[in-house]
């Protein structure tokens, strides 16, 4: 995953050549390319000794011979409110552009784990089919939604508060560990096995959420999750012996147990809803 780090590479490499110095003109509209060559400095050492050199319109500043910025008159107040104060020195400690750079990456990061989970996670197909199914049930049957008594990481129905809640357990204990944030990115885009993971430990599921109704009179619960390998988790108990008979002829989609049914293919289809309406239906 890139950074602003790794953006100054090719810079990095030219500073790193025993022949001339690099050449930078600094523009004030586009001056990341001059803050990521004073990285690279700071990545090499953090003090470096300066000379400003005053011309008619412009200021020649070199970094040990290893960097020249030329500066317009016109643009030297920006440069060194903007990029670095080297008024009057001749020696400059880079360390703090360092340490900013390490927190604008952190920053970075931090934005696209969020982005990472509120979108893709959500938009991967197992998660939007859980939400689809979840959505499903409750027009068909009603009832309420349950906390899962699992171990969950993220809730159907509270999902987006839940995200802000992750967040924020993220920065409280993971801003030091920029890698495994990189880490969760790849995983989620990726759909690797999320347990692998320090900041996912401990949870059973990706997401879940039950669902508890009385339908015409009879008890159900549908249970609707993903692990954290991201495979579907799904069940329905009835409360209902005859309704799990009746669901037998069904059994190319669904598996009937005692007082409930699973999906065959990992997770069920609204047509088993709509079947498991008609049959209670039809008891009355």
């Amino acid at each position: 995953m890139d950074n602003i780090f790794s953006l100054t590479d090719a810079i990095a490499q030219d500073l790193n050549e025993e022949t001339a110095s690099s050449n930078i003109s600094y523009i004030p509209g586009g001056f990341t390319t001059t803050r990521q060559a004073m990285l690279a400095l700071a990545t090499k050492k953090p003090k470096w000794k300066i000379d400003i050199l005053e011309k008619e319109s412009k200021y020649d500043v070199s970094f040990e011979d290893v960097l020249r910025i030329i500066i317009n008159k016109d643009d030297y107040e920006h440069f060194n409110s903007k990029v670095f104060n080297i008024k009057g020195l001749k020696e400059v400690d880079l360390s703090t552009v360092l340490n900013e750079a390490a927190q604008e990456d952190v920053q970075q990061v931090v934005k696209d784990l969020e982005q990472a989970i509120t979108i893709k996670l959500r938009d991967q197909f197992v998660i939007e089919n859980s939400f689809y199914l979840a959505s499903a049930w409750l027009r068909m049957f009603g009832g309420s939604a349950q906390p899962n008594s699992a171990r969950v990481l993220l809730s159907i129905s509270n999902f987006d508060s839940d995200v802000k809640k992750l967040i924020e357990k993220i920065k409280l204990n993971y801003l030091d560990d920029v890698g495994e944030m990189e880490r969760a990115i790849e995983a989620i885009y990726d759909k690797t096995p999320m347990n692998d993971l320090d900041i996912f430990s401990g949870y059973d599921y990706l997401i879940a959420q039950d669902y508890v109704t009385v339908y015409q009179g009879i008890k159900m619960r549908f249970i609707c999750a993903v692990n954290m390998a991201w495979q579907p988790v799904e069940e329905i108990w009835i409360d209902n012996i005859d309704v799990i008979d009746e669901l037998a002829y069904y059994r190319k989609f669904v598996k009937p147990l005692h007082k409930s049914v699973k999906p065959v293919n990992g997770f069920f289809n609204t047509a088993i809803f709509e079947a498991i309406a008609d049959i209670i239906k039809d008891l009355e």
